[in-house]
């Protein structure tokens, strides 16, 4: 589907192999009844990284999920809707028939592309209970891809964790940069918990070691002298702890 780049071939075939695997699917979040908590930048980002950590829920979800995640939104409708998005993080419960884990905390990844095909895969237990996270788009420039036999330019976006540098899942977005966002979803009517986005692995917030990076040519930390829009549904709420935009997300008032 890809030219120019034999490694993008290869990664798209791989792609193409998945897509006859996964059906092409849009989560409906306003008839499912989604809550969110955590922070959006106002501006576009080409990427988004720092550690996440998703607290079980005990005695499982075994209906709805919660998931704890960075992600870039590629295009909204005029009803602000997102249409395609590169996302990463953790989960709880039940997403879809790619997504179900009801009684553990496993990495996922999802990747809405400009076709409308719908990657998702769950890649098990985090190695450790905080753990790094990090999507961003490659700086390559445009590639041509294929859609239903037309061509179009897309961009395509890193996903790594851990210490690695070398990407697990490669997503494509119809443009370099977009909503920006850092957030707890849930899907009722699942049971919530605390949950930290930036914080050290002992939950010390306020490390001025610690909290999350955007990305645009360069990374640089997201603090809050960048114009950004906090969100909370009450449940869950929302507490950030420092300009370095280190927050928790929580079922009752925190």
């Amino acid at each position: 589907m890809l030219r120019g780049r034999t490694e993008r071939e290869r990664v798209m075939a791989r792609r193409a192999l998945a897509a006859a695997v996964i059906a092409a699917l849009a989560i409906a979040s306003t008839a499912l009844g989604y809550d969110y908590a955590g922070w959006t930048a106002n501006a576009s980002y080409s990427g988004l990284r720092g550690y996440l950590r998703q607290t079980a829920v005990s005695g499982g979800i075994t209906s709805g999920a919660q998931a704890v995640w960075i992600g870039t939104c590629g295009h909204y409708t005029t009803q602000g809707n997102c249409t395609e998005w590169v996302q990463t993080g953790t989960f709880q419960g039940v997403v879809n028939q790619f997504l179900n884990s009801p009684n553990a905390v496993h990495i996922y990844y999802e990747n809405m592309d400009p076709c409308g095909t719908y990657y998702a895969r769950d890649l098990g237990t985090p190695p450790s209970a905080d753990y790094f996270y990090s999507i961003r788009y490659d700086n390559a420039g445009p590639s041509t891809f294929v859609c239903n036999g037309v061509p179009f330019s897309g961009y395509t976006y890193d996903y790594t964790k851990g210490s690695s540098s070398t990407p697990f899942f490669f997503g494509v977005l119809s443009h370099s940069s977009g909503g920006t966002q850092a957030l707890t979803e849930r899907h009722s009517p699942s049971s919530m918990t605390y949950n930290f986005f930036g914080c050290d692995p002992g939950l010390t917030c306020a490390n001025s070691g610690y909290g999350l990076d955007l990305y645009f040519s360069s990374w640089q930390l997201w603090t809050t002298s960048i114009a950004s829009t906090p969100t909370q549904y009450d449940p869950p709420y929302l507490h950030t702890y420092n300009s370095r935009l280190a927050f928790k997300t929580c079922p009752v008032t925190c």
